[in-house]
């Protein structure tokens, strides 16, 4: 019996499982392609401004480079760009200055990370929808198997339900396990991210705390 004959005699609720998961992975695909090419070219443009910043260029010459550049900014571009905000208009004898740049930079890393989230949550909420109509397929043809016992249904019938309540599951854990893989390594990304951006945060307030003390 060929693949299509076998698919072409499923049941009505196992097609439609099946067209929704295939559905549901082919956008999981874009989504985990379209993250992993923002988080490269994040990389790409912190790299860039890491080469500034550290090759001893004056800070507020670097901040004024940065307000007027009109491409897209490196996320730890506009870290620095709150921290440095901050800074120049606190009273750099006021003690608190860097403590204000260091929330102020803070306060921007929860917004990039939430940015950097976003694509992650529909991730989630699409690989569970996956799942979760998989299962109830899987209740659904355990229901039939459970019917025979109660009523005349035919055996065919029966062993039909059976077969096609595996088949949902094999093809629910298909479905499923991979984009949660995926769905693993993408927080583990932002994670890294994340303290990357905690890395810089302490290494500029190092560089504020020499400036207000000189």
């Amino acid at each position: 019996m060929s693949l299509i004959s076998m698919c072409s005699n499923l049941g009505i609720i196992t097609k439609m499982v099946f067209l929704y998961q295939f559905i549901i992975s082919i956008i999981s695909i874009k989504i985990i392609i379209k993250h992993t090419k923002n988080i490269k070219n994040n990389h790409m443009l912190d790299d860039n401004f890491k080469k500034q910043f550290w090759s001893g260029a004056n800070l507020i010459n670097l901040q004024k480079k940065n307000q007027n550049n009109r491409n897209v900014k490196a996320p730890l571009a506009k870290i620095f760009e709150a921290g440095m905000i901050e800074f120049t208009k606190t009273n750099l004898s006021n003690n608190n200055a860097p403590k204000n740049s260091e929330r102020a930079m803070k306060s921007m890393v929860d917004n990039e990370i939430k940015v950097l989230n976003k694509l992650p949550r529909i991730l989630y909420l699409l690989i569970s929808s996956s799942y979760y109509v998989g299962m109830l397929g899987v209740l659904y043809k355990s229901l039939g198997i459970a019917i025979p016992y109660m009523t005349s249904v035919t055996i065919d019938v029966f062993i039909d339900n059976i077969l096609e309540s595996i088949l949902l599951i094999i093809i629910t854990i298909i479905f499923t396990f991979p984009f949660e893989i995926a769905y693993k390594h993408i927080n583990d990304m932002i994670y890294d991210y994340l303290r990357e951006f905690n890395i810089f945060i302490k290494e500029f307030i190092n560089i504020l705390e020499r400036q207000k003390n000189n």
